[in-house]
């Protein structure tokens, strides 16, 4: 239960704009799990229908919550930012050595592809968009600090999807409009668990040197607009709260562990 319970956190908040899937999954300490369960499916078969079906639910909500609740999603944001703030130090603990150069060069490319124009893309919806959509939208789920949502935006598909995620029993309705976007999901998976694999049986202090930047990155992408008010003040707060709660947690998992 408590991989199901993980998962559909992950789903909750992976939808929102800015938000990486991947980056949660690393705070809940499930990210290695997860694909290390990719390369034993028979075994790992429980483990997975749960994740699946967690991250189904958690998906299908934070869609409606976007589609219905979009103005006071700030919040949740402020809520996220104190959970990553707070996971940074036991994501340092996790490496022999900190390693800068990837550090540095993954936090600037996340801060490049973020300051990318969404006037780079027209609005039209095409073949081409939605299978490179699909296959980006799989990119920012496997590798953390990278946000799917904002790979969609750019591409003027975000509102597509999300009513997909929000309603999933409208692909029997409009099967030929999405699939274009399902085989590009399933060629990014194909290509970037293995690639992924690799690097966390190989490359761990580089990769999680990297994912640190890119994750230290995100959290300037989803930070709120600070506009002086009432609300804001509160958001600061709740930040701090969730930062605090969600240091000791992590602190007190390194001890047991």
């Amino acid at each position: 239960m408590d991989v199901f319970i993980k998962s559909v956190i992950i789903g909750l908040f992976a939808i929102f704009p800015g938000v990486s899937g991947s980056a949660i999954a690393i705070s809940l300490d499930i990210y290695d799990h997860i694909f290390l369960a990719f390369k034993d499916i028979k075994k790992n078969i429980l483990f997975l229908s749960l994740l699946f079906l967690g991250l189904s639910i958690g998906i299908i909500f934070g869609s409606n919550i976007l589609i219905h609740l979009s103005k006071y999603h700030n919040s949740l944001y402020y809520i996220f930012i104190g959970f990553i703030i707070g996971n940074i130090p036991s994501m340092v603990k996790k490496v022999k050595k900190v390693l800068y150069i990837p550090l540095v060069i993954s936090f600037l490319l996340s801060c490049v592809t973020l300051l990318l124009c969404d006037n780079l893309f027209d609005n039209k919806v095409s073949l081409i968009k939605m299978i490179v959509g699909g296959i980006l939208f799989s990119f920012g789920k496997i590798f953390p600090g990278v946000s799917s949502s904002f790979f969609l935006i750019i591409l003027g598909i975000y509102d597509k999807i999300l009513i997909l995620f929000g309603n999933p029993s409208i692909i029997l309705t409009e099967f030929t409009f999405y699939f274009p976007f399902i085989v590009g999901i399933i060629i990014g998976l194909l290509v970037f668990v293995k690639v992924l694999n690799y690097l966390l049986l190989n490359k761990y202090d580089f990769l999680y040197s990297s994912l640190i930047g890119f994750i230290i990155s995100s959290i300037i992408s989803i930070f709120p607009k600070f506009e002086n008010s009432y609300m804001d003040i509160i958001g600061i707060m709740i930040m701090i709260i969730s930062t605090v709660i969600s240091f000791k947690l992590n602190k007190k998992r390194d001890l047991i562990n």
